[in-house]
């Protein structure tokens, strides 16, 4: 909508507005033909009341009221319609490859054309009979002639051609588009003010065949569903019946007048029903030439002294990222195998430790770098992943990706850095400003005198003199910025230098008259007319001298460089969780990219195994291993924090920088596939005698957590992309043939799925991921098992 409102489809059983609504009479829906006491024409009551002074009688013949019944036309009176009223059909007219498996329909730019001659209302069910149908029949068992004495050309065709008239009713709707949300009851005023937004519709319920096209292919016809209507159109008396123009089950050839008529053909082969029958479902992963149909591994770590104790152990099935269904993925190395590489991973003091030590997987994120306390403190998942050889390799694959796209990511990192490089530019400068003011400041600043201090702030136009008027009375604060200049300015220095004149001769006063600083002299500003001796105040200074030596402490302690550029910082840039205003800012870049798709195009086989010795038009049902998916964004994100690390990156290491592995844009609402690493923590990471309890494969989004695929060979979604498939829970029911248990789709809206992702691994293969939850399980005792779920193409 153009206004931003959320749109719907609505799809109306009938449809009337205006005066029509007030048809009334008998109901004529599914069910009531034939109905020999309906009248062939509607009526509704219509009352008229003549204006005018109120009566002041019942006699008054200024005061009238009208009421009476007015009738409209019946299905008896029409004898053609507007070819303009019809806004599409399809087939379009002469089509020769129509689809087979679909119905050819016709619509009308009026919502309630096909109710518009209609004698009766609906019934309480709900259903309207339709005064017209749409009725599709093959051309060669099928005749239509004009004739100049008849209103209409005429279609003669066998009546087994022809519709059950019984159904029609279900056959008719009308289509609103508009806001969603409004009432049936506000439905008619919503549909006169837009009439561009909806349609009605007849449709045809016929198979058509494949490969019928020409004389052999199909006519379309619009003909009345009334006797009344069928005699009308064929210039007979019309008379008052209204029971259904053909009877289904009859004998013999039918003749019926048509309002409307085209004609197509049918596609060759290969229509969408027969492409779906075409899949099979494919069970088991399909065997190599030598017959193997599963990958392994050796359990042995040369060099180290690390191996299976087990000669049953020496190998454990490598997992992949998807898995067939009754695939174990259960069986791991042995304990002793699993201990011995611990002590690896813990850099123990041994005799055949390595030269390179094993990476130890999310480190950072778990907080279990080495030399840190007792790994087994840490989340499950970090020695599950650590330990398993199994996962271990999943998530190795996660830095060979890394290592592969390095160049890349590091520069996309870099391009989402740019303002964070800015400004950590600009700190950098402040830091190196900060550093050259610190030196000046306690070489220089911090060691000058009272009197040179203060000129000199003066003369930098930050003099703190003027500042600390709370000091003196009010009566002489306007005074205080103009004497204190004049105390600072270089004449009065040097008018009261120590050597100069003025101290010589002040000096003959005495000793007392010197102070204990000798012949430094300073003037008091609030006290013009006084000049003493010293250069600190007297014990007791009074209400009217400043205190020069708290000043220059204040002022040293307001110019600090580090609280000066402190507060400029702060008064600049925002940040949290660092105490050190001046730190450069740890960007961490995040990558939305979908990895299954490195995964894929790189390690193939680990994706799925066997992918390529999928046959066509085969239907494979598989399970997501969400281990194996943890693992490898593990890995992912394990070494690409070493690779920022290494190229001077500002970020933590802790970071979860990717957190996509399926496909998910174009979602309805999109989340990220895993939670950050670093939370993977059910308990509190800083409590060492409550160690958290998330072990790997239980980190992931919960919309991906029962995630079953359905992966699709064939020619069905090559020739129909736009093919639409949901999943339908399956209930038990009993086949009324043999009167055995089966499973039957269970209806109702809640039990369809529909997908919530959808990716193309390899050309001509697609794949869709449904969040099935487990079916649960049923009280019968027969059969003791889930029902499933139907997939619907």
């Amino acid at each position: 909508m153009s206004d931003g409102a959320k749109a719907a489809y609505y799809f109306l059983p009938w449809v009337r507005y205006g005066a029509l609504r007030g048809i009334g009479g008998k109901s004529l829906g599914k069910g009531s033909l034939p109905a020999p006491d309906v009248p062939s024409r509607s009526s509704f009551a219509t009352e008229l009341q003549l204006s005018g002074q109120p009566a002041a009688s019942p006699a008054d013949a200024s005061h009238v009221d009208v009421s009476m019944a007015m009738q409209i036309h019946g299905p008896g009176d029409v004898i053609g319609i507007d070819p303009r009223e019809i806004v599409r059909t399809f087939p379009i007219h002469q089509t020769p490859d129509c689809p087979p498996h679909l119905f050819p329909f016709i619509e009308f730019d009026r919502p309630d054309f096909p109710w518009l001659f209609t004698p009766g209302k609906p019934d309480t069910d709900e259903t309207l009979l339709p005064w017209i149908v749409l009725v599709v029949v093959p051309i060669a068992n099928a005749k239509l002639t004009t004739d100049p004495n008849r209103p209409l050309p005429a279609l003669t065709c066998n009546v087994k051609e022809l519709p059950d008239l019984k159904e029609s009713w279900a056959w008719a709707h009308a289509q609103y588009i508009g806001k969603a949300g409004p009432k049936r009851d506000d439905l008619p005023q919503a549909l006169g003010e837009s009439p561009a937004q909806n349609v009605s519709r007849l449709l045809c319920p016929r198979k058509l065949e494949h490969n019928k096209g020409g004389q052999n292919g199909y006519l379309a016809c619009l003909v009345p569903a009334f006797e009344n209507g069928r005699k009308a159109g064929l210039g007979q008396e019309s008379g008052n019946s209204l029971a259904h123009a053909w009877d289904v089950g009859g004998e013999g050839d039918v003749t019926l007048p048509v309002y409307y008529q085209w004609e197509f053909g049918t596609g060759i082969e290969e229509d969408f029903e027969e492409m779906v029958d075409r899949l099979t479902f494919l069970e088991t992963l399909p065997q190599t030439s030598d017959g193997v149909s599963t990958s392994s591994m050796t359990m042995d770590m040369r060099g180290t002294g690390i191996h299976s104790d087990d000669d049953k152990d020496k190998s454990v099935p490598i997992v992949t990222a998807l898995a067939w269904p009754g695939t174990d993925i259960t069986k791991t190395a042995s304990t002793t195998f699993q201990h011995g590489l611990e002590k690896v991973l813990k850099d123990e003091d041994t005799s055949n430790r390595p030269t390179v030590l094993p990476p130890r997987y999310g480190q950072w994120h778990a907080k279990a770098e080495r030399g840190q306390p007792d790994s087994t403190k840490r989340p499950t998942w970090f020695r599950t992943l650590n330990l398993d050889p199994r996962y271990r390799v999943a998530a190795a694959l996660g830095t060979q990706v890394i290592q592969d796209q390095q160049e890349q990511l590091v520069a996309a990192a870099w391009e989402q850095a740019a303002k964070a490089k800015e400004a950590n530019q600009w700190l950098r400068q402040k830091q190196l400003a900060l550093a050259v003011n610190h030196s000046i400041f306690t070489k220089r600043v911090q060691k000058l005198s009272p009197d040179k201090f203060f000129q000199v702030m003066d003369l930098m136009g930050s003099s703190p003199v003027q500042a600390p008027v709370t000091e003196a009375p009010t009566s002489h604060a306007s005074a205080l910025p103009r004497i204190a200049h004049s105390v600072l300015s270089a004449s009065f220095q040097r008018m009261t230098r120590p050597r100069g004149a003025l101290a010589r001769r002040l000096d003959r006063s005495g000793p007392e008259a010197r102070g204990i600083s000798g012949n430094r002299r300073l003037l008091d500003p609030l006290n013009p007319g006084s000049l003493r001796m010293g250069a600190s105040p007297p014990s007791d200074p009074g209400p009217n001298v400043i205190n020069w030596t708290r000043l220059r402490k204040n002022a040293l302690e307001e110019l600090e460089p580090k609280k000066v550029f402190f507060r400029e910082v702060r008064d600049r840039v925002s940040r949290s969780g660092s105490d050190d205003p001046l730190a450069p800012f740890m960007f961490a870049p995040t990558f939305p990219q979908p990895m299954y798709e490195p995964l894929r195009d790189l390690f193939r086989n680990m994706l799925l195994p066997g992918i390529d010795r999928i046959p066509n038009n085969t239907v494979v049902g598989l399970d997501s291993n969400s281990r194996f998916i943890e693992a490898y964004m593990v890995g992912l994100n394990h070494e690409m924090s070493r690779e920022l690390l290494w190229r001077e990156f500002p970020t933590s290491l802790g970071h979860t920088y990717f957190r996509q592995f399926w496909d998910v844009r174009g979602a309805k609402n999109p989340t990220p596939d895993i939670r950050p690493i670093d939370a993977w923590w059910k308990d509190a990471p800083d409590n060492p005698n409550k160690p958290p309890k998330e072990d790997l494969g239980e980190n992931i989004d919960p919309a991906l957590g029962n995630l079953k695929m359905l992966l699709i060979r064939g020619d069905l979604l090559l020739r129909y992309p736009n093919t639409i498939i949901y999943a339908q829970k399956a209930k038990w029911g009993e086949d009324k043939n043999t009167g055995k248990v089966v499973q039957v789709p269970e209806a109702g809206e809640t039990n369809i799925v529909y997908h919530e992702l959808r990716m193309y691994p390899v050309p001509g293969i697609t794949m869709l991921g449904f969040n099935l939850d487990p079916s649960p399980e049923v009280n019968d005792p027969a059969p003791p098992k889930n029902p499933g779920w139907f997939f619907v193409f």
